[in-house]
């Protein structure tokens, strides 16, 4: 079902409608009252004037006419203005409902599982053995059996004794370990190879054939020392590239042993380098 909206349009048409019927109304009624107030002062008046005077008169049948002829004009006025296009509301969309959740379906019950059919198992069958014949008895032998001696079970002093030897047999052992060496400090090393590098940069001789040329070099070696000071062995790791710097490496060595005693606990094998260069 549509209703109608009321726009201001609408209402503003109306309202002038009801303006014009009350302006005709109100117009009717002044006319009917003049025509009364002119009727009741000719009345009261009537006496005064002389009596020969021609009497007036007044035609009432034209009011009803001049209603009608304002009430022809409004509705004329009526019929001229636009009709407002009613505005139709949108109809209202059917609620839906929702549907109904489908039924959950019963699950079909499992079939019965069939009963279980026992397996047939084969049986060996039984072997026959050969029948053998009954052994002949044999004549016992005679064998000597040797005496044995049992020995007697330790006694209570040799067990006593065997407890005191183990703590004694393993303190003895925990003394001939060898103990942990000792390690030498960062300073004490520190101080040390100060002190070595100071002695082997003391006896380095430049070669004057290398000198003359103007050969310069870097070498890397690495040498091992005894817990005197002693140089052992000799072993260039990289070579300058000029023999006469390599053999003057292999005398400082030799000339500069024993070298300062490192401190206990330092390890005895050095890597180091030593550079020939012309100031």
């Amino acid at each position: 079902m549509r209703f109608p909206i009321e726009t201001d349009r609408n209402r503003s048409s109306r309202l002038r409608v009801a303006a014009l019927w009350s302006l005709a109304a109100l117009t009717v009624v002044s006319a009917h009252a003049g025509a009364l107030a002119v009727m009741l002062r000719q009345d009261v008046a009537a006496p005064v004037e002389d009596a020969g005077a021609p009497a007036m008169e007044i035609d009432l049948a034209a009011l009803p006419e001049t209603l009608n002829a304002d009430r022809n004009s409004l509705s004329d006025q009526l019929q001229d203005a636009p009709e407002a296009p009613a505005e139709t509301l949108p109809e209202p969309r059917p609620e839906e409902t929702p549907a109904a959740a489908p039924e959950a379906q019963a699950e079909p019950e499992p079939d019965p599982l069939p009963d279980p059919v026992p397996a047939e198992v084969a049986l060996p069958k039984p072997e026959t053995k050969p029948e053998t014949p009954p052994a002949l008895p044999r004549k016992p032998e005679v064998r000597k059996t040797e005496a044995k001696t049992a020995a007697p079970p330790p006694s209570k002093a040799a067990n006593r004794a065997a407890a005191e030897v183990a703590p004694s047999a393993r303190s003895v052992s925990n003394r001939l370990a060898p103990a942990p060496a000792p390690q030498a400090s960062p300073a004490a090393v520190a101080s040390w190879q100060s002190r070595l590098f100071a002695h082997l940069e003391r006896n380095k001789r430049y070669p004057a054939a290398a000198r003359a040329r103007g050969i310069q070099g870097t070498l890397k070696f690495r040498f091992t020392i005894d817990p005197a000071g002693n140089v052992l062995n000799v072993q260039i790791l990289q070579s300058s590239g000029q023999p006469m710097l390599d053999e003057a490496l292999l005398d400082l060595m030799s000339r500069a042993s024993p070298v300062p005693a490192p401190p206990p606990g330092t390890p005895l094998s050095i890597v180091t380098s030593i550079r020939y260069a012309l100031r």
